[in-house]
């Protein structure tokens, strides 16, 4: 039997540490470790140039004169990494974000999708619902209330990449959803010239959270009787999307059976996640921002994989009154992350270190 537990769960209540690495604290950083030739290819860079996918006229009628590009991500250090902020530019997406107070316009793009919205599509038709009819591309999906206060959001299959577009105001003078869908129609164009020079999709399978080994592993680790794999809802958003992309995984373990002892709560039969997602070039740098500014007391270890050392970063720390540790290390393209209630670091770093090896 297996627990349900959703994404939105996860990032609230269970920290996604970064992957880290810093000379100045004595941090070795992976790019560092021996070079070789591994079997998955992560995404390469691919940044919207924002400016030109919002018109100002529209930017100003959303959010007013005074918009201000979003240039500080919330929620790096306080996500499951898969199901974090960063999981889009790590799989070769890219993000905009525009802030008026606490209104806010954001816009995502993720390429080489197309397989992925058929997927969530045929899944979810309760939610994948016709939405507006763009002219070059098809929207499922979308929806627009204005009031008692205004959240517009539409998502948009374009070149093969699925635009995502949400607003959210507390008030939009004059908006109609006929004008929100007509702001969007002007960001195709851009969108469509630039997914279309967008780098190659990463590659890599999945780990199986289900496989009797990654299972029997994790009992061993943690020196537990049994350990139920939690099922992550999906649904037909962007973010489900990213868990679809080449090289991604992102594995929810419960304590117990999935009997009265586990429960379905993060809080209280959650165990750990392991997450894996392809180490897209600046991701890495983000990241490690992130985690250092916040937390001094971070430090490495080694791991052993198939006979090469690699850094991995410790990190501890706890949200909402609950403590976790959390290792991150970069291998062989991917980016792996096991995060846990449990503190002992030393499980955390040979799940990871397990987790490496199968990929």
């Amino acid at each position: 039997m297996s627990l349900r537990v959703g994404t939105a769960a996860i990032s609230a209540l269970v920290v996604a540490l970064v992957l880290s690495g810093c000379s100045l604290l004595g941090i070795p950083d992976p790019g560092a470790s021996a070079s070789r030739t591994p079997t998955p290819t992560p995404a390469a860079a691919f940044a919207l140039d924002c400016p030109a996918v919002v018109d100002d006229a529209d930017l100003t009628a959303f959010l007013g004169a005074d918009a201000k590009p979003v240039t500080d991500v919330a929620g790096i250090t306080t996500s499951v990494a898969a199901a974090g902020p960063l999981a889009l530019p790590a799989v070769g997406g890219s993000s905009c974000g525009w802030t008026h107070g606490k209104d806010t316009l954001t816009v995502e793009v993720l390429p080489h999708a197309a397989d992925g919205w058929g997927q969530l599509a045929a899944e979810h038709p309760d939610v994948a619902t016709p939405g507006a009819d763009y002219q070059g591309g098809v929207s499922l999906g979308g929806d627009c209330a204005l009031t008692p206060t205004v959240w517009c959001r539409t998502n948009v299959l374009v070149g093969g990449a699925w635009l995502a577009v949400d607003l959210r105001a507390a008030a939009v003078a004059g908006l109609t959803e006929a004008g929100f869908h007509g702001a969007v129609q002007r960001m195709l164009p851009t969108v469509t010239a630039e997914v279309s020079s967008a780098p190659a999709a990463a590659t890599g399978a999945p780990l199986d959270c289900s496989a009797d080994d990654l299972r029997a592993q994790m009992q061993t680790t943690y020196d537990l009787p049994a350990v139920t794999p939690m099922d992550v809802d999906a649904t037909f958003r962007v973010d489900s999307a990213v868990l679809r992309m080449g090289g991604t995984t992102l594995c929810v373990f419960g304590r117990g059976d999935g009997g009265s002892g586990g429960g379905t709560a993060v809080g209280s039969g959650y165990l750990g996640s392991l997450s894996v997602l392809p180490a897209a070039p600046g991701v890495y740098d983000r990241l490690r921002a992130a985690v250092l500014a916040q937390d001094a007391s971070a430090h490495s270890e080694t791991i052993t994989v198939k006979g090469e050392e690699y850094p991995a970063l410790v990190w501890n720390g706890e949200v909402e009154s609950t403590p976790f540790v959390s290792v991150d290390a970069v291998v062989g393209g991917r980016w792996i992350e096991f995060h846990s209630t449990d503190t002992d670091p030393s499980r955390a770093l040979a799940m990871v270190q397990w987790a490496a090896g199968k990929l």
